[in-house]
């Protein structure tokens, strides 16, 4: 992993515990701040736990200093794009013409930095591969599927041993079914599931399917984190 995913990683669980806490004065981002001062991702993380704590001004602050201190083009598009969002969301307007799958995409990563009751590791993988899917589709969407993995081995332990070592997601989606989860949760599951099996094999994924797979993901994300409260 490269040095600046792990400071990602690391603001992402900083970000985890402020949103878990409803820490306004940001404690669990202290010791990043003072080892990476100037690292942008530091302050988007930080903004997304002021955004999701409906600290709008806080927010958009670290909004921006995320977007003075980032490199690279994309991210600080990114930035600009969270405070783009809350405005919005305040105004019920939107001015800055971005494209219908941006929009999902990234506000569906903002909607996984939400989920502060998922295990830290699903979290992170999946808010990583919702930063990826428009460029490395098939990769991601296999990410996905094993985010959902990682949360259904924490969450039902009981039923995931009772299939043995060699189980088979398709089976263990079944015993859900059986024991009366919600059956729009249950068609997310298996579109996560088999668009992650595919994706192993496949490379043309456009935006219609994309999007698809995407909102099946957060709804079960959504169901997981719900789950964990």
């Amino acid at each position: 992993m490269s040095i600046w995913r792990d400071i990602w990683k690391e603001a992402v669980s900083a970000n985890q515990k402020m949103v878990l806490a409803k820490d306004s004065s940001a404690n669990s981002f202290a010791p990043l701040l003072e080892k990476y001062s100037n690292d942008g991702m530091v302050f988007y993380e930080m903004g997304e736990a002021y955004e999701t704590l409906e600290l709008d001004d806080a927010a958009i602050k670290n909004y921006k200093k995320a977007q003075e201190l980032f490199p690279v083009p994309h991210w600080k598009d990114v930035a600009g794009f969270a405070i783009n969002r809350i405005e919005r969301n305040s105004t019920h307007f939107d001015s800055a013409g971005y494209g219908k799958f941006y929009k999902l995409q990234w506000d569906s990563f903002h909607t996984m930095h939400t989920f502060a009751n998922l295990l830290d590791e699903c979290r992170y993988l999946g808010i990583s591969a919702l930063s990826r899917i428009d460029s490395e589709a098939s990769s991601e969407i296999v990410h996905f599927r094993t985010a959902m993995e990682v949360e259904l081995n924490f969450l039902f332990p009981d039923l995931i041993s009772s299939l043995g070592k060699n189980f088979c997601l398709r089976e263990a989606l079944e015993k859900l079914k059986i024991e009366g989860v919600d059956w729009e949760i249950m068609r997310d599951m298996d579109n996560v599931r088999e668009e992650g099996n595919l994706s192993a094999h496949e490379n043309d994924h456009n935006e219609k399917y994309l999007s698809r797979t995407i909102n099946s993901f957060i709804n079960v994300m959504k169901f997981f984190n719900d789950c964990s409260v």
